[in-house]
């Protein structure tokens, strides 16, 4: 794409970090994962949320919650779905307290009703 004149969106650079992760490059890893640092700002919440799920399915929980944190601090409001993320990269990462401080912020921060699928 590079070599085209292309620019990456951010749904490409999510489809790039697992196969980076995968092949064990570093160097390319730290490259990809700065485009996407620095395209971060304009996200709409819809692609914060295909971040967390990303780094979460792929056992990278903690990255999960960071991503999730900046999320916030960009005064992002977290919807029910952000959550759902949220709550399962924890589970997936053994990060049971995370889990449960995200759960109970979304109520008690977010005035958003858990559902059976949070739990």
């Amino acid at each position: 794409m590079h070599e085209e004149g292309q620019r990456p969106d951010s749904i490409t650079i999510v489809f790039i970090l697992p196969v980076v992760m995968n092949i064990g490059s570093l160097r390319i890893g730290k490259t990809v994962h700065g485009k996407l640092i620095d395209m971060i700002n304009k996200w709409p919440l819809t692609t914060w949320n295909a971040m967390i799920y990303g780094y979460g399915t792929h056992g990278h929980g903690k990255t999960a919650v960071e991503l999730f944190n900046d999320m916030q601090k960009e005064v992002i409001k977290p919807n029910d779905i952000t959550f759902l993320h949220v709550i399962s990269a924890c589970s997936h990462s053994g990060l049971a307290e995370e889990g449960i401080c995200n759960n109970t912020s979304m109520k008690k921060d977010y005035d958003i009703e858990p559902t059976m699928d949070h739990y």
